[in-house]
């Protein structure tokens, strides 16, 4: 049964568990990006999508495109707000004097 709460060295050095950090190698690296790898595919066939590489940039770039677009529509929305609030202070600025 695991210790529940704050760990003191006490308790890592009766469980065996040392404080000291192990340097990982490069194959060590390698080994564990590899089988990230594996685990992404994986992933992806249980989802049934088998993206390739240039599909995924042509849907990343379809999505940024999409985000600047919305951004874009946003803004001019917000400067025709401004300038019909402009207009409006105009004419009556005008009609008061």
């Amino acid at each position: 049964m695991p210790l529940q709460g704050f760990y003191s060295w006490l308790d890592y050095r009766r469980l065996g568990i040392s404080g000291k950090v192990e340097r990982a190698t490069l194959e060590d690296v390698r080994a564990r990006l590899a089988w990230l790898k594996e685990q992404k595919l994986e992933l992806d066939k249980k989802r049934g999508q088998d993206f390739t590489l240039s599909k995924r940039i042509a849907e990343r770039r379809r999505l940024e495109e999409e985000e600047k677009q919305r951004r874009r529509d946003k803004k001019k929305a917000k400067r025709r707000a401004r300038r019909q609030a402009q207009m409006g202070r105009d004419e009556e600025m005008a009609e008061s004097t």
